[in-house]
């Protein structure tokens, strides 16, 4: 798309700004994570919970100011992941299993922002390459430890099924000790519209660390670490897609429209897949059905917009938020009180 068609923008070093960013953000998650799970934190594991959820979208919301350069994108995309179904589904186990989550993020901050002031060199390209590979070194080690020690906060050989794949286009058929690969409904329209932003760019190094993640999540065991621990890898990446899909679709003009067609039109064949399966499988998914057509309704906006070269960036700004906060306050909302 027009907008950060190179895949980065400038980093702002500027420590004080950095610090108000990072308090804002943080009391933002804080006051989401109350709202969420303020009717179970009588219990001291759900209060474990709600803080792995809050450093969990921290995390992530520091990670998305490598590629993204709109604040309220950058908060929508830490909100994606610290709340995302997937990582809600740790939530289900042993109050261990929430760490992962959170910390996965901060253990890609090295290798995301080793590079972002220097120039590469073949040592520097050695360095990252290590810094690459220290989550799943640290995510190796962790499990290999705690299995050592008998503690099992996630089955081992707990992976993903067809239930987990069904995920992808309905994220609210999450149940107690199961994993859904997926985002909510209006994030998931936004990680695919980002996702074109990254095939275009043609910087593809980043699936080099996506890739392995996913050839690991849906394998056998190593390490002793349970093959859906690898998947929050694949889940972190989406939430940025999503976070830089929202920002463009912002900041979209005339010569994007095409690639907002093709995302209308995927999202039309996933809504028509739910409701079909809504015949066998039920309510959930003929609501689901519905959430997605109001999605592409918000797409064909914002197409419309673009094809017309209306710029309106405060309006599309305000409805592109307002749809993804709706669709994440009502879908976590859900899923947890399904899960606790």
């Amino acid at each position: 798309m027009e907008i950060a068609s190179n895949g980065h923008h400038k980093i702002d070093f500027d420590f004080k700004r950095i610090c108000v960013k990072l308090i804002f953000a943080a009391a933002l998650y804080t006051a989401l994570g109350l709202y969420l799970y303020l009717p179970y934190l009588d219990r001291l594991t759900d209060r474990l919970v709600l803080l792995a959820s809050i450093v969990a979208a921290l995390g992530c919301f520091v990670i998305s100011t490598r590629w993204i350069g709109s604040f309220a994108a950058e908060l929508l995309t830490g909100a994606v992941y610290g709340f995302c179904p997937f990582v809600l589904g740790f939530s289900a186990y042993h109050s261990l299993a929430m760490l992962p989550a959170a910390v996965m993020p901060w253990l890609f901050c090295p290798a995301v922002f080793y590079n972002a002031r220097k120039r590469s060199s073949r040592l520097q390209n050695v360095i990252g390459i290590a810094l690459c590979l220290l989550p799943f070194a640290v995510m190796a080690a962790f499990f290999t430890f705690l299995s050592s020690q008998r503690l099992f906060p996630v089955p081992v050989a707990f992976g993903f099924d067809a239930g987990s794949i069904a995920g992808l286009v309905a994220p609210l058929t999450l149940k107690p000790h199961t994993f859904i690969t997926g985002l909510y409904h209006v994030p998931l329209a936004m990680s695919l519209c980002g996702l074109m932003i990254y095939i275009r760019s043609r910087r593809y190094k980043i699936m080099l660390i996506v890739a392995p993640a996913l050839v690991l999540a849906i394998g056998q065991p190593i390490f002793e670490t349970p093959p859906v621990v690898w998947g929050l890898v694949v889940m972190l990446f989406a939430s940025v897609l999503a976070g830089l899909g929202t920002q463009s679709l912002a900041l979209a003009g005339k010569n994007d429209s095409r690639w907002i067609l093709l995302c209308i039109l995927i999202i039309c064949a996933v809504a028509a897949l739910t409701l079909l399966l809504s015949q066998q499988l039920g309510f959930i998914y003929a609501q689901t059905a519905r959430i997605h057509s109001l999605v592409v309704v918000l797409l064909g906006i914002v197409f419309l917009l673009a094809e017309s070269g209306l710029r309106l960036r405060s309006f599309r700004w305000s409805l592109l938020i307002a749809a993804v906060t709706a669709d994440l306050l009502l879908g976590a909302r859900f899923i947890i009180d399904t899960l606790l």
